[in-house]
C-alpha cells in the first residue's frame, strides 16, 4: 500500500521538524523553582544586585540597577522576610508563585527566556484574611452596670477579631475613673495587659507634639511660620526651594513642602521591621537633603510627608540646641502634667 503525502504538507512537515531541531531550549517548571529559591535566598539576604544580576538586557532595559535596588528595600522594608512559596499555575506569559511574607501574601508572577533570566516580574498583593478567634477572649470588665455593659458592647466585636491582641480603654465620669483590659499583651502571650501601666507608641501622635513646639516658638517670637527651613539647616545643604519661593516652617507643618513621604536612603540593609526609623541618623537625613531637588510647587498640595515631619523636629532641635525628646518633656509633658509620658531621643 502506498501513502502520497501533499507535496506543500511535505514541505511544511520538514520545515517544522528543522525548526524544533534548531529551537533554543525553554525554561521550565524545574529551571523556574530553582529560580524561586535561589530568589527567595537572596531576597531575605537583601541582595537585591544578585537579583538584578539574574534578569535578562530586555529586563534591565526598562528599569536601571539603582531604581531596582531602591525598590527592593522598599518592598521588603514593608512585606518583610519571605517565608515559603508555593507554585500555582503556568500561562504564555510566564509562572505564577504565591509567597507568604511575614507581613504579607503575594501572587509572583515571572517570566525566564531560555538562559533562564528574568524578562519580567511582577507582585501582586493577595487579600490578607484572619478568621475571627473561636473563644471568648478574656477582660477585667465585671458586667456589672450599664456602663460596664456599654463598654462590652462596642469592644467585645472588635477584639474578637483575628488581628486584635489588646485593648485598653477609660471611662472618666467627673472623678471617678474606670479602666477596662481586653486580650493579651502579645499575640503568643496570655497575660492581660494592665490599663494603668502598659506603654503604647503614639506614632503620628507626634506631629502633633512638634506642631505644638513649633506654635510655642512662634507666639514667643522666637521663629516665624514664613522662616525659610534652610535658616536652621547646616550650610553644607542647598537651600531648599521651588524657583525662588523657599520651604517654609509652615509648609513642614502642614504637608505642603512636596517633600515625599519617607526619604529614599532610609531603606537599607540596616532596616528593622519593627521599628523601621530606629538607624536613620540626623547624618543620614543631611546627606539625603544635601541631594535632594524640589521637584515640585511648595505650599500648595497637601502630600502627607513624615520626612516633613522629621525636619521640622530637626531644625527645632538645631534651634533650641536640645533633643527634640527634650523639647517634648520641657514643653509639653511637664506644664501638662503628663508624668506617664516618656521618648527615647
Amino acid at each position: 500500500m502506498k501513502i502520497k503525502l501533499n507535496y506543500k504538507f511535505y514541505c511544511l512537515l520538514i520545515l517544522f521538524l528543522f525548526s524544533v531541531q534548531y529551537l533554543p531550549a525553554q525554561a521550565i517548571r524545574s529551571d523556574y523553582d530553582y529560580f524561586m529559591k535561589e530568589f527567595q535566598r537572596f531576597f531575605n539576604e537583601k541582595k537585591s544586585d544578585e537579583i538584578y544580576g539574574r534578569s535578562s538586557a530586555i529586563y534591565q532595559a526598562k528599569i536601571s540597577k539603582e531604581k531596582f535596588s531602591l525598590g527592593m528595600r522598599k518592598f521588603v522594608a514593608n512585606v518583610g522576610l519571605m517565608q515559603h512559596f508555593s507554585f500555582v499555575d503556568s500561562t504564555t506569559s510566564g509562572y505564577n508563585y504565591t509567597i507568604k511574607f511575614e507581613n504579607s501574601d503575594q501572587l509572583f508572577s515571572v517570566l525566564l527566556d531560555h538562559e533562564k533570566q528574568v524578562i519580567r516580574m511582577n507582585f501582586k498583593e493577595l487579600p490578607f484574611f484572619i478568621e475571627d478567634k473561636n473563644f471568648k477572649v478574656a477582660s477585667n470588665n465585671p458586667l456589672k452596670d450599664s456602663i460596664d455593659l456599654l463598654v462590652e458592647k462596642f469592644v467585645r466585636p472588635y477584639i474578637q477579631k483575628g488581628a486584635t491582641a489588646a485593648i485598653m480603654l477609660a471611662v472618666i465620669d467627673g472623678k471617678q475613673q474606670r479602666k477596662y483590659s481586653y486580650g493579651t499583651i502579645t499575640k503568643t502571650d496570655k497575660q492581660l495587659p494592665d490599663a494603668s501601666k502598659s506603654i503604647f507608641e503614639i506614632g503620628s501622635v507626634t506631629k502633633i507634639f512638634t506642631s505644638l513646639l513649633l506654635a510655642k516658638e512662634v507666639a514667643g517670637g522666637n521663629m516665624r511660620l514664613a522662616d525659610p527651613i534652610s535658616k536652621y539647616l547646616p550650610d553644607s545643604i542647598p537651600r531648599l526651594a521651588w524657583r525662588g519661593h523657599p520651604i517654609s516652617l509652615m509648609q513642614l507643618s502642614n504637608h505642603t513642602a512636596g517633600f515625599p513621604r519617607l526619604p529614599e536612603n532610609i531603606f537599607t540593609a540596616n532596616t528593622v521591621l519593627a521599628d523601621p526609623y530606629s538607624h536613620y541618623k540626623v547624618d543620614s537625613l543631611f546627606h539625603f537633603l544635601r541631594k535632594y531637588k524640589v521637584s515640585s510647587q511648595t505650599g500648595v498640595k497637601f502630600s502627607y510627608s513624615n520626612l516633613g515631619a522629621g525636619v521640622l523636629g530637626v531644625a527645632l532641635e538645631r534651634h533650641n540646641d536640645k533633643s527634640f525628646g527634650q523639647l517634648v518633656i520641657d514643653n509639653i509633658c511637664l506644664p501638662l502634667g503628663m508624668k506617664s509620658l516618656k521618648t527615647d531621643r
